[in-house]
């Protein structure tokens, strides 16, 4: 039997069409967003809760310790990244926004859930796939997520005295406050 171009072509075409309803209809998978505890100042309500997600999934295997969300880790990461340059905002909130698009998940590992409304165990297959992942680009996004996660919750005061670090000490806050710091040499 012989297939004719135009059969070749509207086959398709109207495969073409399926696969970009399927495109749009996964992108317009909703965030599931969660409260901040304090007023934001670099992420979006919806970028947040990326955020607090990959926190809470970060630190679901710290049993005794507090959890993310009692330490405000999202919200301390806001707050850090307040100080840094736009460009290095704009580039952290891609990495949110890659990780919870479910097209995005689709194409490089078949999901079609966005990462907020995946469980725990399914947050955390999808950083680890980032973290061992062929694509350079994915194993530094993971450092990044999991590195700022992992600096703001060990540098919280309640997980200071359950690890027995005594804090800064105060003569090094006095001098800070101060402006007595030696700037750094080029």
């Amino acid at each position: 039997m012989r297939v004719s171009r135009r059969t070749i072509l509207k086959y398709g075409l109207g495969g073409a069409g399926l696969l970009a309803l399927g495109g749009i209809r996964l992108s317009l998978l909703p965030t599931r967003t969660v409260e901040p505890q304090t007023t934001l100042r670099v992420f979006s309500l919806e970028e947040y809760s990326i955020l607090a997600a990959v926190a809470d999934t970060v630190l679901a295997g710290s049993h005794g310790y507090p959890h993310a969300r009692e330490t405000q880790i999202a919200e301390r990461i806001d707050e850090a990244l307040h100080a840094c340059h736009p460009a290095m905002q704009a580039e952290f909130k891609q990495i949110l926004g890659l990780l919870e698009s479910a097209v995005a998940g689709f194409i490089l590992g078949g999901r079609t859930s966005t990462f907020t409304s995946l469980s725990p165990q399914d947050r955390w297959a999808v950083l680890d796939s980032w973290r061992s992942a062929r694509v350079q680009v994915f194993r530094i996004a993971f450092k990044a997520l999991h590195g700022l996660v992992a600096a703001s919750y060990y540098s919280t005061p309640d997980v200071h005295t359950r690890i027995g670090y005594p804090g800064v000490p105060p003569w090094v806050t006095a001098v800070r406050l101060a402006g007595l710091e030696q700037p750094a040499k080029s």
